[in-house]
């Protein structure tokens, strides 16, 4: 788990780049907030829930990102849902 989140990280945002976009700025948030603790960005180790948002995955600085209707990521083994 990240330390600093209480809970599971859900992003929701809209399909496409406006999705993207806030995808990568949550992302970047918590890469920051996590190497400023000391700590080093690790592979992710993600499980797309489907073949689709398998092919729209992005590997990013440690983190898997996709894109859906429903948009989610999960790193340093903290699970995020995509339905």
């Amino acid at each position: 788990m990240i330390p600093f989140l209480d809970g599971p990280l859900i992003v929701n945002a809209p399909a496409g780049r406006r999705g993207l976009r806030a995808l990568r700025v949550a992302h970047d948030y918590i890469s920051r907030k996590w190497v400023a603790q000391g700590n080093f960005l690790k592979p992710a180790d993600f499980k797309a829930q489907s073949p689709f948002e398998q092919a729209m995955s992005i590997e990013q600085n440690g983190f898997d990102i996709f894109a859906s209707g429903y948009c989610a990521a999960k790193a340093f083994n903290q699970c995020v849902l995509a339905t």
